[in-house]
Parts: C-alpha cells; sequence; structure tokens
C-alpha cells in the first residue's frame, strides 16, 4: 500500500503547485516522487527479503509449494519493484492531467507485453510461472520508462500551469461580489429586458429556458 500512498500523494502535489501556478514546483514534485519511490521500493523488497521464508511459510506448508515459490521469489520481487515505481509514476501524471494517456500505457503495457510474453515463457518456453513473472515484470519495467520519459522528456509543464491560470481566471469572472456587469439582451419574444448582474444570471446557454436565450454579443463592463 506504500507505493499507492505515494501516487495519491504525487497527484496532489503536483496537481495543486501546477495550479498555482508554480510548474517549476511541480517538477521538483516528479523529482521527488522518482527518488522517494525507489528508496521506497528498495526498502520494502529488503524486508521481503530478509523474512522471505517466514512470508511464504505464513501463507502454505506444502512442501512442493514451497519450492516453487522459493524458485520464482526473486524474480517475483523484482517485477513487483518495478510495479511499485510505476505505480508512483503514474501518481505524477496523473497530477499532470494525464489521466487517460495513462490509463492507455497501462493497457497497452499489459496487452501488448505482460499476456504476449508471458505466455510465450511460461507456456511455449516451459519456464512455468517464472515465465509469467518476467513477463509481467518486463511490463512493469516497460511502463515505468514509458511514465518517466513522459514526465522528463515530454510534458511542458509551464504551459500547463498557464492553462490552469486561464482557466481559473475565466472561472473568476462569474463569481458574485466582483462588481461585473454583464449586459446581455435577452429575448423573450419581441420584449427585450433590462441588464442583469451576472451574479444573478448563473445560467448557461444550454440551461436557459426556451423562451429566453444568450446572444453572441454579451458586452462585459467593470464597475
Amino acid at each position: 500500500m506504500v507505493p499507492y500512498g505515494m501516487a495519491l500523494a504525487a497527484v496532489s502535489y503536483i496537481g495543486h503547485s501546477l495550479g498555482a501556478g508554480k510548474p517549476g514546483e511541480a517538477r521538483s514534485g516528479v523529482k521527488i516522487v522518482a527518488l522517494a519511490s525507489l528508496v521506497c521500493s528498495l526498502a520494502i523488497a529488503m524486508v521481503i527479503l530478509l523474512f522471505k521464508s517466514v512470508l511464504i511459510e505464513l501463507f502454505t506448508d506444502d512442501l512442493s509449494v514451497l519450492a516453487t515459490t522459493k524458485e520464482c521469489f526473486y524474480l517475483a520481487i523484482a517485477a513487483l519493484f518495478f510495479d511499485w515505481l510505476q505505480c508512483c509514476a503514474s501518481g505524477a501524471i496523473k497530477g499532470a492531467g494525464y489521466q487517460g494517456l495513462g490509463s492507455v500505457g497501462s493497457l497497452a503495457s499489459l496487452g501488448l507485453v505482460a499476456m504476449p510474453l508471458s505466455w510465450a515463457l511460461a507456456f511455449r518456453q516451459g519456464w512455468g510461472i517464472k515465465g509469467l513473472w518476467v513477463g509481467y515484470g518486463c511490463s512493469a519495467l516497460a511502463l515505468t520508462a514509458f511514465f518517466y520519459a513522459l514526465l522528463f522528456c515530454w510534458i511542458d509543464w509551464e504551459a500547463i500551469a498557464e492553462a490552469a491560470a486561464r482557466d481559473e481566471d475565466s472561472g473568476a469572472k462569474v463569481k458574485t461580489g466582483e462588481g461585473l456587469k454583464k449586459y446581455v439582451t435577452l429575448k423573450t419574444g419581441s420584449r427585450l429586458e433590462e441588464p442583469l448582474i451576472i451574479a444573478e444570471l448563473r445560467k448557461t446557454r444550454s440551461s436557459t429556458s426556451s423562451q429566453s436565450e444568450l446572444t453572441d454579443d454579451a458586452e462585459y463592463a467593470w464597475v
């Protein structure tokens, strides 16, 4: 659960940094996530390896199962290590607003790497359960590389922060108490209504009644 907690923290920190117009802090947050996830993943892996026999024996006392588990234990830890890294990186991707791209990457890594490679190694090459772990580990490694390539080489943090600032500015125009009047012509048959304060005009074009519509030539004036 530690990697998932770190991923949520990355979503919150990076998203808030971009929303506050601080792309430098968001970029630094990615570096912190990368380093922290590496350290925590190594620590978790070391703890699991240290108590390997105890952990395995908690779930089974079958000698054949114990032998098989111990054979592929190191492969499983390696696969999970990269899975923890990609989990934390996915939080940074979501915080930057690229949830869709992260989902596509995850599906592609499973469908194009994990499943075919696991099948080929486990059944065609006769590796058995080891092949399944190798396929999953390669998928997690590919996804980790993809996510960090996006974070460090492709994403334009300044552009995202500027877009967030523009959205915030446009949203601020409809807040009450700002003294902004919107002179709007409302058509009700052939009769024209008086200008309205924008605080009282909270309807959108799509939510206006069939008898009153906003015209495209609405004017704004500060008072």
